[in-house]
């Protein structure tokens, strides 16, 4: 990486996928259906959004986009080198509880899988703020508690 943001996954752009969302209580719940797997909830971007947060590969466990990826990506090599060798080391679980983290901060969230042909399936993890200015503010929090949890 260059040390820029990339904000969006052009190779998923315009991909029609299965998705599950969820929203926060009181805007809508949960739904399920048919719907472009790269737009955004609230501005309907397929290109550098300024609501997502956090757009994760969960088959390979890498943050690929979002304001996010680079302090969860720190955290989630600071895990695995600090567990890596251990026997009970669960690594999916490890995985889920960090992903659990941007949940809570998020305002929006949608999972998708992309068939990328034989063998390159994946299953992907995408959060948003609600609004702009909150990302911001959000990659803040997350960096201190990342920093202080996920050791």
């Amino acid at each position: 990486m260059d040390g820029t943001v990339p904000h969006q996954r052009n190779f998923i752009e315009k991909d029609t996928a299965v998705i599950t969302s969820r929203t926060r209580p009181g805007s809508g719940g949960y739904m399920t259906g048919e719907a472009d797997a790269g737009q955004c909830p609230y501005c309907f971007s397929v290109d550098d959004c300024p609501h997502l947060l956090l757009f994760v590969d969960i088959t390979f466990r890498h943050a690929e986009g979002g304001v996010l990826w680079k302090v969860f990506n720190e955290a989630w090599s600071r895990i695995e080198d600090a567990n890596g060798e251990r026997a009970d080391f669960d690594e999916d679980q490890a995985f889920r509880e960090l992903l659990e983290e941007v949940d809570s901060l998020s305002a929006f969230s949608t999972e998708f899988e992309h068939d990328g042909g034989p063998g390159g399936c994946s299953g992907y993890q995408v959060y948003y703020a609600a609004y702009p200015q909150r990302a911001n503010a959000t990659l803040q929090q997350f960096t201190k508690t990342a920093r202080q949890k996920f050791k």
